[in-house]
């Protein structure tokens, strides 16, 4: 089964969600609704990260009618509570659904027992309580009774204790496409089988309604092994039997308008797409034309390139599996349309053409040519961005923090070096040519061209010989003998305003092999500035061109990887429980540009209140058999580096109010040693921020 179906299998969010008891920061504003009914059909679906342009809250759309004189709730205000659900209207009248929901297509309201009060049940409004701690904190802090106490003191007594707990908390969660209805507690909710059959049977006594049973899911690492000690009597559903039939995932909500174009992602290279279109294609391309929007018939992976670009870019993008075939969207195709992706549902209509807006400011790209000798790694830092490039004063900031932060050893071949270059060989005035040539520009065919000529130009161009030499010198002193990466470190990419994700090319370089020589390595990163992809992506940002210049960064390879990944320093699924979103695959698998129906390993690491890390899984690698890729003891190890990397970088990006670092990683030969091979912030466009 291919990974996106499992993607979701725990996380905790707040009510909506099926993890209605979740140990999260409460907040104090309402929540809001869910969205509209789509234009065209839509199905509940695993979604991707949050877009910081949403808004996460509720907005009560009113009371739903009432249904039947078999209800509990007979019409009138909203109830808080209620102790027992006898039809769909006495469920939905307590149930929500928040844009931050980690599942979407579904229906939840949760549930608290006072086991102090002869296990009193009480099934708890989503608008008017956001948390079950408001709801013990402001309705059950009775005398004579275990106090409520504050929120971390209720966090860690009623989820992470057995015997000191004085509630059972969950949520009873319908999803609707598949009207499967379940009992859930919250990730990291350590209760034992026994309270697990004492709160379901509790519960299940108090629905009269619905008709199909209700079954127990467990969601997080810790609950894994539960369901097989359970009573006979307790039914258990799994995330691979409740998600079968997932079709839709929104990776960035958005709206866009243009004109519906359907190509499949074997014909991408030769298409002409602009930012006037919205691309509907079969499968999970690597790279993301200059569109408005992307529709893609195969589920994605949330943190690969094009789910990176597409949220920096401030783009809708969502995967429909069937989409390219898809009957409803047929009519559409050729058409002007407005798409809009929303966490609930999506909905595409005829649209009449509208004038292309610039989505994005002018970004501001350093550029230092002073330095001119090669610089070491733990020379730099975000500063020096102009003189070396994003990528390497990134990774040589992240070098100075210790052992916690382990960086390859390594040094920079400056920017100085490439705009030498190109102005000794005459490229330069070939390459300005090219920018100044709006006729050009225009064509995408002929862009095309021209750039292919001015890299091939690059490639056979002479190299200083005595900078070759010199680098020569650096390799012997940070690998030996060892193959080294040449990776590409421009000043326009990595930056808090434009990411530039996977715009350009990076070498390995083995002394050994005449074929992958120092100078072959050097020319073909620096011909890679002029790349299509990095030269529409730049034009989309208003990057002027000529400002552009690319340092290399040089450190030692790691071929044997055991394993590799991506992080970023915050929980993408709901901005109320701190976190780090994980993806690491066993391997080399890339998870940054995966192809196929791969697995990697994904998860969320906690950082909250005072009771240290919490792990929770959200889907296990394809390629390990269900065993973990990461130990215990690496995840750990991992999670003390990102969060020292979240503290550095939050000195030059932390005013943001989406701050968060982009980092990747791998843990490398026998000794699975972590390796830190990229920080860089995770920027969103399309937003005020």
């Amino acid at each position: 089964m291919a990974w996106q179906l499992v993607l979701m299998a725990g996380c905790a969010t707040v009510q909506g969600s099926p993890m209605g008891a979740s140990a999260e920061h409460p907040r104090g504003r309402p929540e809001s609704a869910a969205g509209r009914a789509p234009s065209v059909p839509s199905s509940p679906y695993l979604r991707g990260p949050t877009s910081e342009c949403e808004d996460e809250t509720l907005v009560d759309p009113g009371p739903p009618e009432v249904a039947g004189p078999d209800c509990v709730w007979r019409g009138g205000r909203r109830p808080d509570t209620l102790t027992e659900i006898r039809c769909p209207s006495d469920f939905e009248v307590l149930a929500a659904a928040l844009p931050s929901s980690v599942f979407a297509g579904t229906r939840a309201v949760k549930f608290l027992i006072d086991m102090q009060d002869g296990d009193a049940l009480y099934l708890i409004s989503s608008y008017a309580w956001e948390l079950h701690f408001t709801f013990a904190r402001d309705r059950l802090d009775a005398s004579g009774r275990t106090r409520v106490g504050t929120h971390a003191e209720f966090n860690r007594r009623e989820y992470e204790t057995v015997g000191e707990r004085r509630f059972l908390l969950g949520s009873v969660v319908h999803y609707r496409d598949q009207d499967v209805w379940t009992l859930e507690l919250a990730a990291g909710d350590v209760a034992t089988p026994e309270q697990i059959a004492r709160a379901y049977r509790r519960v299940r006594g108090a629905l009269a309604w619905p008709n199909a049973p209700v079954r127990y899911r467990a969601v997080s690492s810790e609950q894994y092994d539960r369901p097989a000690s359970l009573p006979r009597d307790i039914p258990v559903v799994d995330t691979e039997e409740l998600f079968a039939g997932v079709r839709y995932q929104p990776v960035r909500p958005g709206t866009a308008v243009g004109r519906l174009v359907r190509v499949g992602t074997d014909d991408l290279s030769s298409a002409e797409l602009g930012p006037r279109d919205i691309l509907l294609t079969d499968r999970v391309p690597l790279d993301l034309p200059p569109v408005a929007g992307i529709i893609t018939g195969a589920l994605q992976t949330p943190l690969a390139h094009i789910a990176v670009l597409a949220h920096s870019r401030g783009i809708p993008d969502m995967a429909l599996v069937g989409g390219f075939d898809d009957r409803t969207l047929a009519p559409m195709v050729g058409r002007w349309v407005k798409l809009r992706v929303t966490h609930q549902d999506w909905s595409i209509e005829q649209s009449a053409p509208e004038a292309l807006r610039p989505r994005h400011a002018s970004i501001q790209i350093p550029l230092d040519l002073g330095p001119m000798d090669l610089v070491p790694l733990t020379w730099v830092d975000v500063d020096d961005i102009g003189s070396v490039g994003a990528k390497a004063a990134h990774l040589g900031t992240a070098a100075a923090l210790g052992p916690d932060v382990p960086v390859p050893p390594g040094f920079v071949v400056p920017v100085s070096r490439y705009v030498q270059f190109m102005q000794s060989t005459g490229l330069a005035a070939r390459a300005s040519s090219i920018a100044a040539d709006s006729a050009l520009k225009s064509d995408r065919a002929r862009l095309a061209a021209a750039l292919e000529e001015l890299r091939d130009a690059i490639r056979e161009a002479p190299v200083d010989p005595a900078l070759v030499a010199s680098i020569r010198t650096g390799i012997g002193r940070v690998a030996g003998r060892h193959p080294v990466r040449f990776r590409s470190s421009t000043n326009a990419e990595d930056l808090a305003g434009f990411s530039g994700a996977g715009l350009y090319t990076s070498k390995t370089v083995d002394l050994g092999d005449p074929n992958k020589s120092i100078e072959r390595g050097l020319r073909a990163v620096w011909a890679s500035v002029h790349n299509l992809r990095a030269f529409e992506e730049r034009e989309i940002f208003g990057i002027p061109h000529e400002r552009v210049a690319m340092a290399v960064l040089v450190h030692r390879s790691f071929p044997d990887e055991a394993a590799n990944g991506v992080a970023i320093t915050r929980n993408l699924f709901t901005r109320f429980r701190p976190g780090f979103t994980v993806n690491v695959q066993a391997g080399e698998t890339s998870v940054t540009n995966p192809e196929g129906d791969g697995t990697p390993e994904q998860f969320l690491y906690y950082t909250y209140y005072n009771e240290g890390p919490r792990v929770e899984y959200l889907a296990r690698s394809s390629l390990t058999g269900g065993a973990t890729v990461l130990s215990p003891s690496e995840m750990a190890r991992l999670g003390r580096a990102l969060q020292a990397i979240h503290d550095r970088f939050a000195l030059w990006y932390g005013t943001r109010p989406d701050y968060a670092m982009d980092v990747e990683f791998k843990f490398d030969g026998p000794d699975r040693q972590l390796q830190i091979k990229q920080a860089r912030p995770y920027v969103s466009g399309g937003c005020s921020l």
